[in-house]
């Protein structure tokens, strides 16, 4: 339905860019967690006839720990991309957003991909303080990594950023 969605702003408050977005969304939960942890429990008890008995396990694993009120998510190694900076591991950033108050999770659809309920403001927050410890190479001012990373992070004494040795 038209207008039945948040607004989304022109340009990006971190740096000033054009969104990118991908799609279809689907804006209700994609998964019934208790029948995903149903079927996984019987797949578990008889894994001896499922020749994919690994594959489909992760995958439901995956399913039934994922947020179901997180309709998108991002990907920790575009964020680093576009920031040109080391990545932090999985296990660190997941402690950085949940020390934060928030919580995440992995997606089904990409196991590089975070679900999550903290603001992008949080999360590039989390990253200039990672960047602070692990510097970057000097870039043009115009790009995105650039500008987003000249803004001093809020976080800074913030206890999710012990996590990451801040």
């Amino acid at each position: 339905l038209p207008n039945f969605c948040p607004t989304v702003p022109q340009e990006c408050s971190e740096c000033g860019g054009k969104f990118v977005m991908g799609g279809p969304i689907w804006s209700d939960p994609i998964h019934d967690r208790d029948w995903a942890t149903s079927i996984l429990s019987n797949i578990r008890a008889t894994s001896g006839l499922y020749e994919a008995y690994a594959k489909i396990s992760a995958i439901l694993t995956s399913v039934s720990e994922e947020l179901p009120n997180a309709p998108l998510f991002v990907s920790l190694h575009s964020i680093c991309a576009t920031l040109k900076c080391t990545n932090p591991t999985m296990v660190m950033f997941h402690s950085a957003i949940r020390n934060a108050g928030y919580q995440i999770s992995g997606s089904h659809a990409d196991p590089l991909a975070l679900k999550t309920d903290a603001p992008m403001s949080v999360i590039w927050d989390i990253m200039r303080c990672w960047v602070k410890l692990h510097p970057v190479k000097s870039q043009p001012e115009n790009l995105p990594g650039s500008r987003i990373l000249s803004q001093e992070p809020q976080l800074q004494r913030h206890r999710s950023l012990k996590q990451l040795g801040v």
